[in-house]
């Protein structure tokens, strides 16, 4: 079993010979650390596109709340005995925009954020842009809010085009991935206070299980699984990697 450390934890490959692949794909990282990214809206003529849509059409009413039996994904799949026998608080609402869009090659991508490294909590993880569901908001209005105070997506620049659903994280938030196309060219810019980067991942990347492997390690005494996808030498891992499965299996198939 192979291990190495990722943010001061020892974490083991699940699966003896589990490895990444030596072939990496090229990271969109058109931008430097903190600099703006220019994104282009995607080829109305790229049959992958189209596809995507029409699955689309499956997804919950992008603009609707969820109903309170619609089934639930999350960590608690990998680490059922996570709490052991002690009930956990209600969870807290969340959402995050799952916005894709091209680069200046035409090739279609997923907006990602690296976190600001001085934030408390998750520092320097890649994250969806997204955060907590206020009163009176539907998961992808609060999805459009966050991604335009993370890094300046304007939220008329957007087509949501469904939700699915909810993911319950280990730290007890519920929360709602929005699916959506970016319709026009813009310009990102990672707010300095949250962000420390805005960056491209290739689509087909992250929703392709080829490339995504279980890994574990040891929290709090417990040995917590979760996923990884590497895209380039970032580390695409936990509920970001858990939600990009639950999308890849929704939209492709399992």
């Amino acid at each position: 079993m192979n291990e190495r450390s990722h943010d001061g934890e020892r974490i083991a490959d699940v699966d003896d010979g589990d490895a990444i692949a030596d072939v990496v794909e090229e990271a969109a990282e058109d931008a430097a650390p903190g600099a703006p990214l220019v994104v282009e809206p995607h080829d109305p003529a790229d049959p992958a596109v189209a596809r995507l849509v029409e699955r689309a059409r499956l997804l919950h009413d992008p603009w609707a709340r969820l109903s309170p039996d619609a089934p639930i994904s999350g960590d608690h799949v990998l680490n059922p005995d996570w709490h052991g026998d002690e009930t956990p608080p209600p969870p807290r609402e969340a959402a995050v925009l799952i916005a894709l869009a091209a680069n200046a090659a035409g090739e279609l991508g997923v907006i990602l954020t690296e976190r600001a490294s001085h934030l408390s909590a998750h520092a320097g993880q890649v994250a969806l842009p997204g955060g907590k569901i206020e009163k009176g908001e539907t998961p992808t209005m609060a999805a459009l809010r966050e991604a335009e105070e993370e890094v300046e997506l304007p939220p008329g620049a957007v087509e949501p085009l469904g939700i699915f659903e909810a993911y319950l994280t280990r730290t007890n938030y519920i929360v709602v991935p929005v699916l959506a196309l970016v319709r026009e060219r813009v310009t990102l810019r990672p707010h300095p206070g949250e962000v420390s980067e805005v960056f491209l991942a290739p689509w087909s990347r992250v929703m392709d299980a080829a490339y995504r492997h279980e890994r574990s390690y040891e929290l709090e005494g417990r040995r917590r699984r979760f996923y990884e996808t590497m895209v380039g030498d970032k580390s695409v891992w936990g509920v970001t990697a858990g939600i990009f499965k639950v999308v890849s299996e929704r939209l492709y198939g399992p």
